[in-house]
């Protein structure tokens, strides 16, 4: 009998490893699933003394399918639900300016290639700014469009999934850049098919990724001097959950570890300023019919 059972299982695990799997997004009209995420980022500055802060932030959002193309790709409806949002600055907790729900209830509309890319957004910037409202901190996003929300969420959602069928142990990457003046972000992907498994009687694909990257604000303004930074680490590290019959992502944890160094130089003379980002995210997609 154990002999038989360990035949059965090393039959089963041969067959999900040959087995060839095609990862698209899917796009049936009036699908709907509610999308849960929570984010860490840790931040270190050093000029002449060091400061630290910590950001936390949990939200959720609604998604709905409301187009989809005969030859693939679709449009989704995102509804922006209630943020909790806290920050420590040195340690010591500081109050967040504004309100972090200021834009609940607020939509956008994404717009999908049959390749899974975000070709278009439209939305995002009166989203943005309803956050703004009195929120100073807002400021640093004064330049975010719906353009360049669309480079930034494609880093996500372009280098993920493959643009061809794949079995388990395949690999596949990707370069990919974001440009948000002052700041311009290009990073190598890689991503490699782990394994398939069976949850709740749904095919899921489990998904590596490793990448590294670099990170330029030379565009960032001084007083008739010049920015130069040099990117001494920056990677990125994941797993992501594929459901291959919905076609659709089940969970998403996310690592990414920026370390660099930004040399200033302008009329009060030059400054150095290293610089640490450690950021943990992760989501959940849950249909919600």
């Amino acid at each position: 009998m154990r002999s038989y059972l360990i035949s059965a299982l090393l039959a089963s695990t041969w067959l999900a490893s040959s087995q060839t799997v095609r990862l698209q997004l899917k796009f049936p009209k009036g699908d709907v699933q509610r999308v849960g995420t929570s984010m860490t980022m840790k931040m270190d500055f050093a000029m002449g003394q060091s400061m630290n802060m910590t950001m936390k932030q949990a939200e959720d959002a609604i998604e709905r399918v409301v187009g989809s193309a005969p030859g693939g790709g679709g449009t989704v409806k995102v509804t922006i639900g209630k943020a909790v949002v806290s920050m420590d600055m040195n340690g010591k907790p500081s109050p967040m300016p504004g309100s972090a729900n200021a834009e609940q209830g607020q939509t956008m509309t994404l717009q999908f290639l049959p390749n899974g890319r975000i070709a278009k957004i439209a939305g995002l910037e009166e989203i943005i700014k309803k956050s703004a409202q009195g929120n100073p901190a807002a400021g640093m996003m004064g330049g975010m469009n719906d353009k360049s929300m669309t480079d930034m969420m494609n880093l996500s959602y372009g280098g993920i999934l493959p643009d061809h069928p794949v079995r388990v142990g395949d690999k596949w990457s990707g370069d990919m850049s974001f440009s948000q003046a002052p700041m311009e972000i290009r990073f190598h992907l890689n991503s490699k098919l782990l394994r398939l498994e069976s949850h709740q009687g749904h095919r899921m694909a489990i998904i590596g990724m490793t990448g590294s990257g670099s990170m330029n604000m030379s565009g960032m303004p001084t007083q008739g001097g010049q920015v130069s930074m040099k990117t001494d680490r920056f990677e990125v590290t994941g797993t992501l959950v594929f459901d291959i019959d919905r076609g659709w992502f089940r969970t998403s944890d996310m690592v990414m570890k920026i370390h660099a160094t930004m040399k200033a130089s302008g009329q009060a003379g030059a400054k150095s300023v290293a610089m640490g980002i450690d950021m943990t995210t992760r989501s959940t997609y849950t249909p919600a019919r």
